[in-house]
């Protein structure tokens, strides 16, 4: 993994919804070609509106370029990520983590005293990822429509 310059994060308005969308079709293409239809991967730009309208959506930008991404949101639970991605052409370079702290960060800057999430069990490689970043698993869940068992985690922040 290679030193990645620093992002600018902002949050993700209507006049960089295609860019947004692309970026998750794109980071999440591997994923639906493995069989699991992960929401970012079937995003429409409907839906990424609501996404905009309902969540804090952020995005890390190089100048111009929006390289990373995730989503906050709030329900009676508590505060869930959601749609943590990266340009694939931007790949380990660390950006990940970079996103991961930063979702992390403005988590604990809206109150939340812990972050929850889930992930594909099957993945090859998130559940390992979120474990080495002290997520622990909590359950399983089979959510309707998706084409995977979920994992789900939580961390105390």
């Amino acid at each position: 993994m290679s030193q990645h310059p620093p992002l600018d994060w902002r949050r993700i308005c209507v006049q960089h919804l295609r860019t947004w969308v692309d970026l998750l079709h794109a980071a999440y293409a591997g994923n639906l070609a493995m069989g699991m239809n992960f929401t970012a991967a079937t995003m429409t730009m409907q839906r990424g509106e609501q996404f905009l309208a309902d969540r804090l959506v952020w995005g890390g930008f190089a100048e111009t370029r929006l390289v990373a991404t995730f989503t906050l949101r709030r329900d009676e639970e508590g505060w869930h990520l959601n749609l943590l991605a990266v340009r694939p052409d931007q790949g380990r370079q660390g950006y990940g983590d970079l996103a991961l702290s930063e979702a992390e960060r403005r988590a604990r800057n809206v109150g939340a005293a812990e972050l929850l999430l889930d992930t594909a069990a099957e993945h090859p490689w998130l559940v390992d990822f979120y474990r080495s970043r002290g997520y622990v698993a909590y359950g399983h869940v089979q959510k309707p429509g998706k084409t995977y068992r979920s994992v789900l985690f939580r961390k105390p922040l």
